[in-house]
């Protein structure tokens, strides 16, 4: 089970329909990207990884299990639509950098 999936399976269980992730320990912890621009945003059962274009190709060979989306935007503003237009009503988010916590400790 990938870390993707361990997140997408957690966020459900707490009746979450999306999970924004930010931080940057947090984003490179679930994702395995080492670039500097880019959040996770989870929506329902799938996986979105979101970053620039300077990032498009160290994405594409690091992030697996996310479907790779090219921000067209400043970034949390990008997140800001992908949400609203998501339809999402209970949206989880980083209240301190605990994701990896998370997913060891049960």
């Amino acid at each position: 089970m990938t870390r993707f999936q361990a997140f997408i399976q957690k966020t459900q269980a707490l009746g979450l329909d999306a999970f924004l992730v930010y931080s940057d320990v947090n984003r490179n912890y679930l994702s395995h990207f080492t670039g500097t621009s880019g959040a996770v945003l989870i929506l329902g059962r799938q996986a979105q990884f979101i970053t620039d274009s300077r990032y498009t190709l160290q994405a594409r060979r690091q992030v697996k299990g996310a479907q790779l989306k090219l921000q067209t935007k400043a970034l949390l503003i990008e997140l800001a639509d992908r949400l609203a237009a998501s339809g999402a009503q209970r949206i989880g988010f980083e209240a301190a950098a605990m994701l990896e916590r998370l997913l060891k400790h049960e």
